[in-house]
């Protein structure tokens, strides 16, 4: 009897305990406009505001100019602190998973870039790059996307070429009504 009752007892403690753990990954969601967007950014969160010359996000849905039929979407999350999330969907097709796997130096650098996730930090006159690549790579999952309405999840690993670090972008969302 008294095993028992130590195990009703100890079952919504250990379930306590793990929805506890569970809110520290969860990132702040921010709200601008249509947008909704929450990410971390190696641990931290990253909550999109703005800079001097970008709105806190832009998407962008775009026909190739260079491949009739093909269509490229695109991600970018703004901070005031000249840091910047970036996704490109080469070849985007709707609803479905998208590998970000790819090395490239991105737009405005190469023209319709393939499907990559970045990450830009500018502090002072230095600006540092991650980049994705076939080793640090992640995805993007589109869970809607129609009649004006996208959702989405993303989250991927990039390395820094010049320093060889890395940096972790984890728990990204994106949802526009």
């Amino acid at each position: 009897m008294k095993k028992s009752f130590k195990l009703i007892l100890f079952i919504p403690l250990f379930v306590l305990f793990i929805q506890s753990s569970c809110k520290k990954d969860t990132p702040k969601i921010t709200t601008y406009g249509a947008y909704k967007f929450a990410a971390k950014v190696n641990g931290q969160d990253f909550i999109p505001s703005g800079d001097v010359f970008n709105e806190p996000i832009v998407t962008q849905y775009q026909v190739s100019p260079t491949t009739p039929g093909k269509f490229n979407y695109y991600i970018v999350a703004y901070r005031t602190d000249k840091s910047s999330i970036e996704l490109y969907i080469d070849n985007f097709k709707g609803v479905g998973t998208y590998s970000l796997n790819t090395f490239t130096y991105g737009y405005p650098q190469q023209f319709e870039p393939p499907s990559c996730g970045m990450y830009y930090k500018t502090s002072g006159y230095n600006t540092s790059l991650w980049i994705t690549n076939s080793i640090e790579s992640g995805s993007i999952t589109f869970t809607e996307y129609s009649n004006g309405k996208t959702s989405c999840s993303f989250s991927f690993k990039a390395k820094n070429l010049q320093d060889g670090s890395t940096v972790e972008v984890t728990n990204g969302f994106l949802s526009k009504n």
